[in-house]
Formats: structure tokens, sequence, C-alpha cells
């Protein structure tokens, strides 16, 4: 039997609209450094951990621990921070805020 239903309908306003009052509350300025490497958040479970890193060239990339990314090598990740190893450093970045 043929579906004749009709498809479902995008929210009024468009599905990509973001209420004023969410944006606002949702959005704080100045908190990540432009132009410099900063932890977005982290995700994941604790045998499974990920990252979200903001590079300084303006894009985010998501990581593991072992990842190699132009940040650095990721040899660690916790709850609110990420462990990277770079040209002989280790590095700790925690989220800002």
């Amino acid at each position: 039997m043929k579906n004749t239903s009709p498809a479902p309908r995008p929210p009024k306003g468009g599905a990509e609209e973001t209420p004023a009052n969410v944006a606002k509350l949702a959005t704080q300025e100045d908190v990540l450094p432009l132009g410099e490497l900063a932890l977005i958040g982290t995700f994941g479970t604790e045998e499974k951990p990920g990252a979200l890193l903001f590079l300084p060239q303006g894009r985010a990339i998501r990581a593991q621990v072992g990842d190699r990314t132009v940040a650095g090598k990721v040899v660690g990740i916790d709850q609110g921070s990420v462990t990277l190893q770079r040209r002989g450093k280790t590095v700790r970045l925690s989220m800002p805020g």
C-alpha cells in the first residue's frame, strides 16, 4: 500500500531561526580568544572521551585521545579539559568562562 500522507512541514519561521531570548541566553561575548587555540567542550564517555577544539584559523574540529591534529597530539581528555602534546611541550586547555 502506498503512503499518501503529506510530508511534515517545518516549524513556522523556518527551522534555522533561533528565538531572540534563546540566542541571548546561549551567547556570551568575548569568551573564546579569537586567533588562539581554545577548548569549546568535551563529550563522550569515560572510556571514549572526545573534545571540540576551536582552532586559531577560525574553525572547529572534533578530536579523541590519540588523534594528531594541527593543534598537536591529543594525549588526554577529561571533563572540561584536554591535554595536547606539540613540539615536545605539553599543553592543557580548560573550558572558557
